[in-house]
This record gives structure tokens, C-alpha cells and sequence, in this order.
């Protein structure tokens, strides 16, 4: 769980049926108990880590850095663009080393795509210019206080492009980003899955696929 903060979601999923399941059983207060008892759980794995955040950056939250700003920056952006073009994207803003040379690739890169390089562009510019509030002091702890400074305009950029056009962003968000999250994590290192053969991907897609489907089932059967 200290790994993998999204446990924290665990409970609100849980709690539901654990309404209903206390409401409908004669024996109540049993069942009562074993769920004060999951809650409690939950508290002691998740305590030290939400107490890190708070000794470190004064608020109780999920994120290292202090908020949620990086996912919601990210978020505005998936779905634009299939994984393996952000992947490219994101490696140009990473290794150009000047903004003409970065113009000059992620243009080649849209020419042959057949895609619009301006929202290419922007998102490289985004990518760098946040990412340089971090990176650039030396100072450890300068460096802590500006991620925590650059996670703050993550967020604020992040809110600007879904503000831009909240209809594209839904679509994107629920057409492709919702179902990767539950079927597009393949059991490879991040830094070989571009080398993968897609067909390979599409496999463990289609299994996953076929999991979630099982699980919708289940729900289904349960409700």
C-alpha cells in the first residue's frame, strides 16, 4: 500500500456494500465489527504514509509532492494521441537540446503521423517548462520546495487545458483513458514496451480485457 497510494480508494468501493450488507444481516453487529475492522486496517497501512506527507509538506494527501497536480496535467493531455506518439513526444522534450531542435522533431514527428504539430508543440513546451522548476536548483532541499511548487502549476496548467475544452477532455477521458486504466498495464518494463511487439500488447490487452469483463459480470450478478 506504501508502494501504491490508489489503496486509499479501496474503502469508498467497499463502503456501499458494506451499508447494505449491515442493513440486510440478522446478525448485524457481527458483520459490523468486520468492517470497523477493515477500516481500521486501512488506517494503520495508510497512517505513516499520510503522516510522511504531513511531516514533509504540511497537508494530508496522497501525493509525495504535496498535491495531485501532475496527474491532472497528464490527464488533460491522454488520449490526444495514441501511447506509443506521447511516448515519442515526451522523449523529444526530454533530450532536444534546443527549442529550434525541438520544434524541428516534434514537427517531423506530426508530418509523419498526418497529425497537427501545434498541440504537439504545446504539449513538449508544457513538459519542459514545468518539468525546469524542479530540475534546475541543486540544493536538496531547494529542490523539494520547488516540486512542490512546480506539482502547484501541473495542476494549474493541467485545469487551463481542460477548461480549453471540457467536451474533448471527457471523450478522450472516457473513450480511452478509462478503459486503459483498467486494461492497459502490461506486465513489461516501461522502458521495453515500445520495443514490443504491439501484437504482443493487444494480447495482454485482450486477457485483461476479458478480466474486467468477468468483473463487470460479477457486479452485475452481485447488484
Amino acid at each position: 500500500a506504501l508502494t501504491r497510494p490508489g489503496f486509499f480508494l479501496l474503502p469508498l468501493f467497499l463502503l456501499a456494500p458494506a451499508i447494505l450488507d449491515i442493513y440486510r444481516a440478522a446478525a448485524w453487529r457481527r458483520r459490523l465489527t468486520g468492517w470497523l475492522l477493515l477500516f481500521a486496517a486501512f488506517a494503520v497501512v495508510m497512517g505513516p504514509w499520510f503522516a510522511y506527507n504531513y511531516r514533509h509538506f504540511g497537508v494530508l494527501t496522497l501525493s509525495a509532492a504535496g498535491d495531485l497536480g501532475r496527474p491532472i496535467w497528464e490527464a488533460s493531455w491522454q488520449g490526444r494521441w495514441n501511447g506509443r506518439t506521447q511516448a515519442a513526444l515526451t522523449r523529444i522534450a526530454d533530450e532536444a537540446d534546443s527549442d529550434t531542435e525541438t520544434a524541428a522533431q516534434v514537427t517531423q514527428l506530426a508530418g509523419d503521423a498526418g497529425l497537427d504539430p501545434a498541440p504537439m508543440l504545446e504539449y513538449v513546451r508544457q513538459w519542459r517548462t514545468i518539468r525546469q522548476i524542479w530540475t534546475t536548483p541543486t540544493e536538496p532541499e531547494e529542490r523539494v520546495k520547488a516540486r512542490i511548487e512546480s506539482t502547484r502549476e501541473y495542476r494549474r496548467v493541467g485545469l487551463q487545458n481542460i477548461a480549453q475544452d471540457p467536451a474533448a477532455y471527457l471523450k478522450h477521458r472516457l473513450m480511452r483513458a478509462f478503459p486503459l486504466l483498467w486494461i492497459g498495464d502490461v506486465p513489461i518494463r516501461h522502458s521495453d514496451i515500445d520495443a514490443t511487439s504491439p501484437w504482443i500488447v493487444r494480447g495482454f490487452w485482450g486477457v485483461q480485457a476479458v478480466i474486467a469483463l468477468l468483473g463487470a459480470a460479477g457486479i452485475w450478478q452481485l447488484w
